[in-house]
Formats: C-alpha cells, structure tokens, sequence
C-alpha cells in the first residue's frame, strides 16, 4: 500500500492564552495521531513539500500539485522495487 501525507506541520507552542489556541493545538494532536494510525501499515508514504500549506490554501493549488509531481518522481524507483517492477 502506498500513502501520501500532506499533513500540515503542527507548530511548537510555548504558552497557550485562550481557548480558541487550545482547541487548535488540541486538534493538530488529534491530527497527528490520526495520521500516525493510517499510515502505519504503508509500504510507502510519499510525503510532498507541502506541510507549511493550510488545508484552505487553494490559491497555491498549482505549487501543491507541482510539489507532489515531484515528490512522486522521486518515488518512483523505490515504487517499482515494492511492486517487483
């Protein structure tokens, strides 16, 4: 089984002020674990450079779509091994 992740990066937080912040950080953990759990069983998880993009960033649609162009090319070789190619 193959796998993209195209999580976005959680970032480190010192201090938490108000509740808005906490229900953020509270769902980039969920987030992460979750993501953690489906890719557990990949063979290969093709990860493009695209973490530092929101999940909403549809005007930077054609670098995201660039990014895993090549984050694909760059797998092929080892996607040829898995499936004996």
């Amino acid at each position: 089984m193959f796998a993209v992740d195209m999580t976005k990066c959680s970032k480190d937080v010192d201090i938490l002020d108000n509740a808005l912040q906490i229900i953020y950080r509270a769902q980039d953990i969920v987030t992460y674990h979750l993501t953690r759990g489906r890719l557990a069983g990949a063979d290969l998880i093709i990860r493009p450079k695209v973490r530092h993009f929101s999940w909403a960033a549809v005007d930077h649609m054609e670098k995201i779509i660039t990014a895993g162009e090549q984050a694909a090319e760059e797998a092929l070789l080892q996607i040829r091994q898995i499936l004996g190619l």
